[in-house]
């Protein structure tokens, strides 16, 4: 089962692939997208205790493994490094 923090990041991959590759601009969609992502994935965390960011960091590690789609599955792997910074 998906919690809720995974589930806004997928929403947040889904509304990036929507408008992103539409928009995209010498490969620097994704770092823009990114830098404001961070900031939310910072507030979505705030209040999430160490185990539960371990589960987080596990569950998306085994969906970047099983993830066919490389524009998402660099997303995920973008999305894994900053969480790990926070631990």
């Amino acid at each position: 089962m998906i919690n809720q923090r995974i589930e806004t990041i997928l929403e947040a991959f889904d509304t990036f692939d929507s408008t992103g590759r539409k928009n995209l601009v010498a490969g620097k969609l994704y770092d823009y997208f990114m830098q404001d992502f961070k900031s939310e994935l910072t507030e979505l965390y705030q209040d999430a205790s160490k185990e539960e960011i371990k589960e987080d960091i596990k569950t998306l590690a085994d969906m970047i493994y099983l993830e066919n789609n490389q524009i998402k599955r660099e997303f995920l792997v973008g999305v894994l490094r900053h969480i790990v910074k926070m631990m």
